[in-house]
């Protein structure tokens, strides 16, 4: 059935990041066998809710229009509930069938309640769904990143692309890059344009660097001094643009450059950190840490790269721990 090398590139938050009630209330993800997935949803729900995203299709059958419903991505099945206790009940009943991993913490991909509720939702306005191919990252050369802010897709963030001339948001659900259409009626924040605003607000200076090559300057026109959690999320959102880029050049085979973006991005973290922890009192930093652990984990994956030069691993483990070290209070994993 399903292999435990299943692994996408995940924005969800994971379990350490949520209450226990929404641990319980998550999503996780596993693919099967197209022919199984009949049997599997059926085991599944003796125990734990499931869904299954369909899309209609519609058939020409003796001059009659038959309407047909299928899964859109073949073997995909979501599962609410804890993802300890699921995996126990696959391993007990399914053998050999795991959940879906996040290839950048290697662990079971989770999807928060409050972001699959809408996108099942969606499923009632039939075929405003379609799964895309590659991950999110890929859609952000070209295109803004947008928050919507009104609707029932509030709070989602992805970039506005037209496909088969209709206006889509290409989005994230749980590492699964997704178009929805019809999202005409919404309203949209344009996160760069925010952090710019912000910024000559405060005289810092305007604009949001997007130059990987000049990451330095780029990633340090990200941040402001945070008057609320609305700032700290829309620094944290600036931010991981950088790590969705150097994620893109690593999987390009530009070492050298995801490893620059990586390690940039944390000495600016590091700098600013307690001061952004005094400005933003009784706002949650961990978002911009959250993004941090991200930067780190890329970076563990290139130091542990038999694949790379030992010397350059070297100089990135050696870059890790001088970080550590000057910053304790970073997620580097060293």
């Amino acid at each position: 059935m399903g292999q435990r090398d299943n692994e996408v590139v995940s924005y969800a938050a994971t379990e350490e990041d949520v209450s226990v009630r929404d641990t319980c209330m998550s999503w996780c993800y596993l693919f099967v066998h197209h022919a199984k997935v009949d049997l599997m949803e059926k085991i599944l729900s003796k125990r734990f809710k499931t869904f299954i995203h369909k899309t209609t299709i519609y058939k020409n059958e003796n001059k009659h229009i038959r309407e047909q419903e299928r899964p859109t991505i073949s073997g995909l099945i979501f599962v609410q509930g804890d993802k300890v206790k699921i995996q126990d009940f696959l391993n007990k009943y399914c053998h050999g069938t795991y959940l879906a991993n996040d290839c950048s913490t290697k662990t079971t991909a989770v999807i928060p309640d409050k972001v699959m509720r809408p996108f099942m939702q969606l499923d009632m306005g039939r075929n405003r769904i379609r799964f895309m191919p590659h991950p999110l990252d890929y859609y952000s050369e070209g295109n803004v990143l947008v928050r919507i802010t009104s609707g029932l897709l509030r709070g989602f963030e992805g970039y506005i692309i037209r496909i088969s001339r209709d206006k889509c948001l290409v989005t994230s659900i749980g590492g699964v890059t997704v178009a929805i259409k019809g999202i005409y009626k919404e309203s949209f924040e344009n996160v760069g344009e925010y952090v710019r605003l912000r910024r000559m607000q405060q005289h810092i200076g305007d604009g949001c660097g997007t130059d990987v090559g000049g990451c330095r300057d780029g990633i340090s026109k990200c941040f402001f001094s945070p008057d609320s959690q609305l700032d700290m999320m829309v620094m944290a959102q600036s931010l991981q643009q950088y790590v969705d880029r150097a994620r893109g050049s690593l999987e390009k085979g530009r070492c050298g450059d995801a490893a620059e973006i990586a390690l940039t991005l944390l000495a600016e973290v590091g700098v600013r950190y307690p001061s952004m922890s005094v400005a933003g009192k009784g706002c949650d930093v961990k978002v911009i840490l959250d993004v941090c652990r991200d930067a780190g984990g890329l970076l563990a994956s290139i130091a542990g790269d038999d694949g790379l030069p030992e010397d350059f691993r070297h100089e990135v483990d050696a870059e890790m721990r001088a970080l550590a070290g000057k910053y304790p209070f970073l997620p580097i994993p060293v």
